[in-house]
């Protein structure tokens, strides 16, 4: 994933970008160009569609074997009856405004999320208001992938540098 992009947005729109869980390195079971493209998407999504000074939100959070990825945003989310709507690919909802897109973001993460025998939930944030995307992605972690989550918290810590 090409960080810079994403990087440029955030300093541009002034957005929270946080992160909590997980402070020790996790080995992820899984493929690592597929896992970071469905990452980076979720990112950037959250990114794109948060309104100025809004708050993006990322979380891992661990349970035995199984790790969560949580992305959660104060954009104007999806309404629960349009996110079939959403993972299909290049349609666009008409909430998005004036912001460019292909739509085919989500419907990608569904499908890598698919090709790790898992489906993503998406719904309205609670706490935010905005879109959430909860995905135990890595069932049964082991340690032979090399895709390692201290990355990215070296990222994160990067985005609190003023670009």
């Amino acid at each position: 994933m090409d960080a810079l992009p994403v990087w440029r947005r955030r300093a541009s729109k002034h957005t929270d970008l946080g992160y909590e869980g997980e402070q020790e390195a996790m080995w992820i079971d899984g493929d690592e160009v597929l896992l970071g493209e469905l990452c980076g998407n979720l990112l950037d999504n959250a990114l794109k569609y948060t309104p100025e000074q809004g708050i993006v939100t990322v979380r891992l959070e661990r349970d035995g074997d199984v790790i969560t990825l949580v992305v959660e945003d104060s954009g104007p989310g999806i309404d629960d009856e349009h996110i079939h709507l959403a993972l299909q690919p290049f349609h666009r909802l008409d909430n998005v405004g004036n912001v460019a897109g292909a739509g085919i973001g989500l419907a990608l993460v569904n499908d890598i999320a698919r090709l790790h025998r898992t489906h993503p939930h998406f719904s309205r944030s609670e706490t935010l208001g905005g879109f959430i995307c909860k995905d135990t992605l890595f069932k049964h972690c082991s340690a032979v992938m090399t895709t390692n989550v201290s990355t990215v918290k070296r990222v994160y810590k990067k985005t609190h540098l003023e670009v």
